[in-house]
């Protein structure tokens, strides 16, 4: 009889809950099967809004049982109390759960244009990287920069065509997305140490002029040279610097420092 006032006084409270959350269950699972046309939803959020439905709809056979049971005068009211505090309980839990689920799938849509975003400037990015270097009017680029690039343009194209197609993978995407993002970055940097490797053979190469008399400066302008018209900048810039620090030791370094430091201004 301790039981029966809860019982009574909560019985229309449990009625609106409950049909409240299965109103609340069946538009998520509404929801979901539509996001699911578009987007692949990889953590199973559609079986488990299901699921989720189900067990409201359960909680409802199972009150419809117990207001029989009471109209019917056969209600154990302590066992209808403790029934039903336990699904105040998981309405509670169940309805938090939906929530964050709703709002998780709510930003796919965020996400897609977010990545079509993130493509547009990696391309702009990797367009303005290509042009940098050829306005620097090099003989060629590196085989290693080369491989590079086209490494980062076929990831971009790959990701492009994937965020095109009917049904999407966004966590996918954006894994591979961060990829490209480091990747190119990578390439920046390398058309960076191309250019300034370059121009330092140049300026390296003019200094050493003044010591033109001396047979080993001659030849390693002569190797640096042929390694700069091979597109290799880097070894290039080590013939002729090591060749010039030997005759004037700490003049390469003179050279380097100011040449970055005039690139900063």
């Amino acid at each position: 009889y301790k039981a029966r006032p809860f019982v009574e006084k909560n019985q229309n409270k449990m009625l609106t809950l409950i049909a409240h959350q299965q109103a609340a269950s069946k538009k998520l699972v509404e929801k979901l099967q539509h996001i699911d046309e578009s987007y692949e939803l990889t953590h199973g959020e559609l079986e488990k809004s299901k699921e989720l439905e189900k067990e409201v709809n359960n909680m409802n056979r199972q009150y419809t049982v117990d207001t029989q049971n009471i109209a019917d005068g056969k209600g154990v009211y302590s066992a209808i109390q403790d029934s039903w505090l336990q699904m105040l309980d998981r309405l509670r839990e169940i309805d938090q759960e939906q929530a964050k689920m709703s709002t998780d799938v709510d930003g796919l849509y965020d996400s897609e244009n977010v990545a079509n975003d993130s493509i547009k400037r990696f391309k702009q990015e990797v367009s303005l990287v290509y042009r940098r270097l050829e306005r620097r009017n090099l003989p060629g680029n590196p085989d290693s920069f080369v491989q590079m690039y086209t490494l980062v343009v076929n990831e971009i194209g790959h990701v492009s065509d994937e965020l095109s197609q009917v049904r999407i993978n966004m966590e996918k995407i954006s894994n591979e997305l961060i990829q490209i993002s480091d990747d190119v970055e990578r390439l920046k940097r390398e058309a960076d140490d191309i250019i300034n490797s370059a121009n330092l053979v140049e300026l390296t190469t003019q200094y050493a002029n003044k010591y033109a008399d001396k047979d080993a400066i001659k030849q390693a302008q002569k190797l640096a040279m042929q390694l700069y018209n091979e597109y290799n900048y880097k070894d290039a810039l080590d013939t002729i610097a090591t060749a010039l620090e030997k005759v004037e030791p700490g003049s390469y370094q003179r050279l380097e420092n100011a040449y970055y430091s005039e690139q900063r201004e």
